[in-house]
């Protein structure tokens, strides 16, 4: 990862909708250089996008991606995957883990072949009617498939979000909190949401690490309310 070259910059107080635009143009910059790049990402098929979405809960994207192209190669499609058998289809969760979530998937796939004709819903209502789909994986499906801008609240992404504007949720668990994924909402362009929420979740597991993070390579960090309140000063260039 390159080392941001800081340069004098402005540290007058930004207004929120400043330093919302701020976060989304130095995310966005950083991760033009700094992209992960997986075989999903390369996708905007629903069916494809709702595998991998299904695979990498709670799950090392190292693991996921060949179990993601092998469920491609045996079920490439939702009627296919509908009418696996179950020992086969748990062989290749069994490589990653958790191998209930084979039989989540599963009736998934049966509910959208017999309620949707095999196509995956567009609509954040279908989706969550789903077995096995929360929001999260919901608003994947919406953003990475359908360019739909909206938000992707894990611990993760809100732990960016949180340290950065200094978001207070009254809930122990901000991701719980709908205030907090209204605001989260807001953030997300209108017109690369993909890109947005890729680059927050790439922010996350390279930059804004839990324990140890990143701050003196973080293009953010200047105005980021989490370094500011360790006592910090920093400069950033454009």
């Amino acid at each position: 990862m390159e080392r941001i070259d800081r340069k004098a910059e402005s540290l007058e107080p930004l207004t929120s909708e400043d330093k919302a635009e701020f976060f989304r143009r130095r995310l966005l910059d950083w991760w033009s250089r700094n992209k992960r790049r997986f075989p999903w990402r390369e996708t905007t098929d629903p069916y494809a996008v709702l595998v991998a979405e299904f695979l990498l809960q709670k799950t090392d994207v190292g693991k996921a991606e060949p179990a993601y192209r092998k469920l491609l190669e045996n079920y490439p499609s939702v009627t296919a995957l509908a009418q696996a058998e179950d020992r086969d289809l748990e062989a290749v969760f069994r490589a990653i883990g958790l191998t209930y979530r084979a039989q989540r998937l599963k009736k998934a796939a049966a509910e959208i072949a017999a309620k949707y004709s095999g196509e995956v819903p567009k609509t954040a209502e279908e989706l969550l009617s789903l077995p096995g789909i929360g929001r999260y994986m919901a608003n994947a499906v919406l953003c990475f498939a359908y360019g739909k801008a909206v938000p992707l609240i894990d611990m993760p992404s809100s732990r960016v979000l949180i340290r950065f504007f200094d978001f207070k949720s009254a809930k122990k668990r901000a991701r719980e909190d709908k205030s907090f994924w209204r605001f989260a909402g807001s953030l997300v362009p209108q017109q690369s949401p993909r890109e947005y929420n890729f680059a927050l979740l790439d922010f996350a597991k390279a930059v804004c690490t839990p324990r140890t993070p990143k701050c003196d390579d973080c293009p953010l960090s200047w105005n980021c309310s989490f370094n500011q309140a360790r006592g910090k000063e920093f400069t950033c260039g454009n």
